[in-house]
């Protein structure tokens, strides 16, 4: 019996030992030894952009401008494992990022992430941007349109041998080339051929520059013109048109400011009121008043009646006057070019003024502003004294041609004899404005309703191409 109870014990000692055996193996086994990334993506781009997982390598292809130095990803791995780096953690992928799986039984998977950029798209880009002779003296600069070059030169015999500089968009090629020379004396096309390979043809031909006729014809084309002056419109200056103006059918109040002369010329008084041409203003405040006329370019009889100054066309005015007297400061604005709003081109500049400052000449001219996103205003102006006249009769003539700003200044009195002299090129610095002449008694004073200016105008004559 001894002996039967002996056995009896071992066998339950050996169950019991093979059943704790088999509870330490089943917790060992509860520990999840998976270890996989399931996905791996760029929420932040759009399209959003997918990894390719192979094996353990993750691939992803991004658009060729992305930044890939600060990067995103959103991971998704095994239920029970960590990551690192862990999801939603910024990464520079310039290059390979590893990724480390750690699963729950403490083995580890690394996965390397690479992104690779798209290859750039073709540039389609096959403009020609500049098109001038620099060996021309002056240079001559043509206007480069849709399909269209055309340059205006001083002599036409030249045309048979010019040899142009051309300026095209990057990536381009241009038959004919650049710096060759060329027989100009019938149309040259020109082929722009775009990195895609796309083409686009221009046509170039070349005109003999003629000078604009601003000496004679009549002294006024009235439909041109319209008559502002210091009356008050219902908060704001009179506006008087030609028909009134030929007719010589002005209102009581406003024949003072404005009467012709035995000689044909215009007396043109002005004094400050408060009616200005933007609207009432009080003494010492933002406004001037002014007799002055404003152009018509076409004489049609709109505001939006206005030039460009581009590479295409010329645009002059010659206005002769005399200034009687000017008290106050002795300021008064004599002929502008006054610029207007377009699309691209906000605000209306003073864009080139004429000042007779106590007999003095002055011209005021905006330049390309500086900064970024500031417009063409007064605080990029230049000032150039050009002349003496003290209240002799001279004119002054505003041109415009190709784009480049002009002026010349004649008073016999005075010997003053001055010939085209440049100023600036608006076309180069990118001035689209549209413009228009002015001419008068644009009195520089608003301190007081006594003070007051008076100038004859002989002729304001314009003329422009197309």
């Amino acid at each position: 019996m001894k002996q039967y109870l002996l056995l009896l014990a071992a066998f339950a000692f050996l169950f019991l030992n093979t059943l704790t055996g088999c509870d330490e193996e089943d917790k060992q086994e509860q520990f999840d030894d998976t270890k996989q990334i399931e996905s791996f993506s760029f929420e932040e781009l759009a399209p959003v952009v997918t990894g390719v997982i192979t094996n353990t390598d993750i691939a992803l292809t991004v658009p060729y401008d992305t930044d890939v130095t600060a990067l995103t990803p959103t991971v998704t791995h095994s239920t029970l494992a960590s990551l690192s780096p862990a999801s939603e953690t910024t990464q520079d992928f310039r290059l390979p990022v590893d990724y480390t799986v750690t699963a729950e039984d403490g083995s580890k998977q690394v996965y390397t992430a690479t992104v690779t950029k798209e290859e750039p798209p073709l540039d389609s880009s096959n403009a020609i941007l500049n098109f001038s002779f620099e060996r021309l003296a002056p240079v001559v600069t043509a206007y480069v349109g849709e399909g269209e070059i055309k340059a205006w030169i001083p002599d036409l015999s030249a045309a048979s041998n010019l040899t142009p500089t051309i300026v095209i968009s990057e990536n381009a090629t241009i038959s004919p080339a650049s710096g060759v020379a060329q027989d100009f004396s019938s149309p040259i096309t020109y082929t722009v051929t775009a990195e895609d390979g796309s083409i686009q043809t221009y046509t170039t031909t070349i005109a003999e520059e003629t000078e604009v006729d601003l000496a004679s014809g009549p002294a006024f084309t009235w439909i041109n013109w319209y008559l502002s002056v210091p009356i008050d419109n219902g908060g704001s200056a009179t506006s008087i048109y030609y028909e009134d103006i030929e007719n010589n059918n002005l209102s009581e109040d406003a024949a003072p400011f404005f009467y012709p002369n035995d000689d044909d010329s215009y007396t043109m008084y002005t004094k400050f009121t408060g009616a200005t041409t933007s609207g009432y203003k009080e003494i010492n405040g933002s406004g001037y008043c002014r007799t002055e006329l404003r152009e018509y370019w076409r004489g049609n009889q709109s505001t939006s009646d206005n030039w460009i100054m581009d590479r295409k066309s010329v645009h002059g005015l010659a206005s002769t006057l005399s200034v009687e007297f000017c008290n106050g400061d002795g300021q008064t604005y004599v002929a502008q070019i006054h610029g207007r709003s377009r699309t691209g081109a906000p605000g209306d500049p003073a864009t080139v003024k004429v000042l007779w400052k106590e007999g003095e000449l002055i011209t005021e001219h905006y330049v390309k502003p500086t900064k970024e996103g500031d417009l063409w205003t007064s605080k990029y102006i230049r000032k150039t004294s050009i002349g003496q006249v003290d209240n002799e009769k001279f004119t002054i003539t505003l041109l415009v041609k190709r784009g480049v700003l002009y002026y010349a200044l004649h008073c016999e009195a005075k010997g003053i004899d001055v010939e085209y002299t440049e100023l600036y090129d608006y076309a180069t610095n990118g001035y689209i404005h549209d413009n228009y002449f002015k001419t008068g008694n644009y009195f520089k004073w608003n301190d007081d309703k006594v003070e007051d200016s008076q100038v004859i105008l002989y002729s304001a004559r314009t003329a422009h191409t197309e």
